[in-house]
Order: structure tokens, then C-alpha cells, then sequence
């Protein structure tokens, strides 16, 4: 038992605790020390805002237990969660409070290592609590959560849910367990947008490359020129997902200088979905990006369609902007030369752009003809239907003859 509320106990050497460890009052520093949990019932009780453990240096608390598909399981009550399907085995918790950092950044002060025997397709959901004394001056509503990668760098991961006032951020689909931590989150936007080439009807495209098996599970556009060194790659079972939330195609998108649109300041590969959502690689969050809060302009490119521009630089930071290139003309740089009026009320970016030249010529026709007849995921297919065909000059490169990017 902790009672000291007037000043901290300070641990000088390891400890094991085979039952409760219970926080009455005050603060318990374990400076570089380690409190082992006994496997059967050692549990921390009593810790909230006021009243809990910290470690100055390297101390941690560890629970050593076995796992078998662990459902919402708190190891030891140290304010992290864990749901698996799969039988961990022998697994090894420890939760410390040295505060790591994340590239240019400085994390949360806490962090928690979860080491299984079993670590692999673990399907496993984490969710994380923390104190608000551990912020290490991050603003909370800006936490997101990482894990520390194979080659000992840190990976953001996607926020299923998060909760200021019950203070957790929870991720799933984490194949493996390592070391977590919260630090300042990623530029986040929301944006949508349509392809010609793919429409249908009603706000509503196809997805025959998805429904074909056509398409990439890696990003394609830096190996077709695009200004782009990103690695993205597509989580399982994304391009299972049918109705509106089908992958229609990869899409780039690129955050441009305020001031100078020229100027590309980060780009992400990222998926597009029938209803025009564009979303990462989970399928189902914001785009994230790796840059300074700013003002930005915004543009959406495709592989064989004229990419388009905000109509102004727009601002981006941890909270998710949200813009929609397929209902209002005026957020399309140049209108209607920026963007096609498809007559229903939606808009998009126009086809024939099979060279990716940013401009519809006739010398789109060129490259398309030498492969007609052909099927696969190519620049040719205009239509995007996995076919190569006369009908996809005639219908989505000729009307458009003489269409340039508006930037």
C-alpha cells in the first residue's frame, strides 16, 4: 500500500508484488527501479489524476502471464487493454514512463511493451489510457497512436477511437504486439472526389479493377513518374469490401505550398472508394500526413485523368479537414476547365489523359492504340472497366481534347 499524500515514495531497488499493489494517496516514483507483478493475482488499484506511479528514469511495472484470446484484458490493471482471437501464450507486459521520441517529436510520458510468444496475424485490438500529468505538454485531442517497427522506428497507426474525457486512444488490426506510445498526430484530411472515367450514376462510380482483381496492393505512381517516394501498401481485406465503400482505384494526393502552388510540400498514395471518399490504407481513415499544421493547397491526381487544385490553399492540421471536389464547382481551381460537369449535380476529373502529360492531346491516342484489345491494370483502360478498348477514346479521351491541369 502507497499513502504518502504529502510527498513521493521513491522505490531504491526491484520489488515483486503478489497481490495488490494499492495507491491510497500520493505519488510512487519508481526512478530506474521494476515492480514485478506476482501471475496470479498481482494488480495495481487505487491510481487516478492524483494518486498514481510514475518513473523518473527507467522503471517500469511488469506482468508476466499466459494469454489465451484475451477479451478487453487488463494485464496487472495497468491501464492498457488487449483483445485477440488468437492464443498469445507466454506474454510479458511492461508500462514505463520515459518519454520516447517520434522523429522530430517527444511522445507522451508512458508507454506500454507487450511481448507474446505467439506475435504474428494477431488481428489484435490495443486500447491505451494514460493520465493527463503524463501529456508532456501534447495537446490531447491531437494524440495518436505508434508502435515501434521491426527496424526500430516508430509507426504511426490509425486511430479506431478516442476518448478526451475517459483519456485512451484505441487502434485495431495490429497483426503484432510491440512497443506503444502516444505522440502528436499526423495532418489528417477528409477529402473527395470522382473520376470520369470510372462514373456511373448518383454521386456513384465502378469498381471493375477491384472486382477483377486488377488492382495493386502496393502504390502505383512512383514507378509511373509521379513526384512521389512513398512505400504505401493496402491492408488485407480492404479490396474485399463491397457497396460504397468498394476501391475503385489508388489515388495521389499532394499538399502544395500556400503561397507558391508549384511547390510540392508531401504527398500521399491513397485509396479512392465508389462514392468518391478518399481514404488510407485501413480503408477507412483520413489521409494522413506527415508535414507542418498550415495552409495548403490541395490536389487530387490520377494516373491516366487530369488532376485538380483546391480553389485555395485550405488549413490542414491534426484534426481532419474535410473537402469535397464533387458537388461544388467553385472549390476546383479554373471551374469548369478544371473540372467536369457531369450534368447531375457532381463533378470530376476528366479522362483521356493516358500519357500523363497533364493535358488531353491526340498524342494520348498514340500509346492507347498499340494496346487496344489488351486487359490489366492500365494507363490505356480510360474507362476503367480492365479492358483496353476503341471505346475509350471515343468516349473518355476525344470529348475532352485540349483539357490541361489548372496548375
Amino acid at each position: 500500500t502507497v499513502d504518502k499524500s504529502s510527498e513521493t515514495l521513491w522505490l531504491a531497488s526491484d520489488i515483486e508484488v503478489d497481490r495488490d499493489l494499492e495507491m491510497v494517496s500520493g505519488i510512487f516514483d519508481l526512478d530506474s527501479c521494476y515492480v514485478t507483478l506476482g501471475t496470479d493475482y498481482g494488480t495495481l488499484t487505487g491510481e487516478d489524476s492524483t494518486t498514481y506511479i510514475m518513473a523518473s528514469d527507467s522503471g517500469e511495472i511488469i506482468k508476466v502471464l499466459t494469454w489465451d484470446a484475451p477479451n478487453s484484458a487488463k494485464p496487472g490493471n495497468m491501464w492498457g487493454e488487449i483483445t485477440s482471437t488468437q492464443n498469445l501464450g507466454l506474454t510479458t507486459v511492461k508500462r514505463g514512463h520515459v518519454a520516447h521520441t517520434i522523429g522530430s517529436q517527444t511522445a507522451i510520458e508512458r508507454y506500454y511493451s507487450v511481448e507474446p510468444t505467439n506475435n504474428t496475424d494477431l488481428e489484435a485490438t490495443v486500447k491505451f489510457y494514460y493520465l493527463n500529468h503524463e501529456l508532456n505538454t501534447l495537446t490531447e485531442s491531437t494524440l495518436d497512436m505508434y508502435r515501434l517497427g521491426d527496424d526500430d522506428e516508430w509507426v504511426h497507426c490509425f486511430t479506431n477511437s478516442k476518448d478526451d474525457s475517459d483519456n485512451y486512444v484505441e487502434v485495431i488490426g495490429q497483426n503484432s504486439l510491440t512497443v506503444f506510445t502516444l505522440g502528436k498526430g499526423l495532418l489528417k484530411i477528409n477529402a473527395k472526389a470522382l473520376l470520369a472515367g470510372a462514373y456511373d450514376s448518383a454521386g456513384l462510380m465502378t469498381d471493375d479493377l477491384r472486382s477483377g482483381s486488377l488492382l495493386p496492393t502496393a502504390e502505383p505512381y512512383a514507378g509511373l513518374g509521379f513526384p512521389h517516394g512513398g512505400t504505401e501498401a493496402v491492408y488485407d481485406g480492404v479490396f474485399d469490401r463491397t457497396s460504397d465503400d468498394a476501391v475503385v482505384d489508388w489515388i495521389l494526393l499532394e499538399l502544395r505550398d500556400k503561397d507558391d502552388k508549384s511547390i510540392v510540400v508531401a504527398t500521399r498514395a491513397a485509396l479512392l472508394q465508389k462514392d468518391g471518399d478518399i481514404v488510407d490504407m485501413d480503408g477507412t481513415s483520413s489521409v494522413t500526413f506527415d508535414a507542418a499544421a498550415d495552409d495548403y493547397y490541395l490536389v487530387v491526381q490520377h494516373r491516366n485523368h487530369l488532376g485538380i487544385v483546391s480553389a485555395s490553399a485550405i488549413s490542414i492540421s491534426e484534426t481532419a479537414t474535410t473537402y469535397d471536389f464533387t458537388t461544388t464547382l467553385t472549390n476546383t481551381l479554373g471551374e469548369g476547365n478544371g473540372i467536369l460537369d457531369l450534368g447531375d449535380g457532381y463533378y470530376a476529373l476528366y479522362s483521356g489523359d493516358a500519357d500523363g502529360s497533364g493535358q488531353v492531346q491526340n498524342t494520348d491516342i498514340s500509346p492507347i492504340l498499340t494496346i487496344i484489345g489488351t486487359a490489366g491494370y492500365l494507363s490505356g483502360d480510360l474507362d476503367m472497366n480492365g479492358q483496353v478498348q476503341n471505346s475509350d477514346i471515343q468516349n473518355q479521351l476525344q470529348p475532352y481534347i485540349g483539357k490541361g491541369e489548372q496548375y
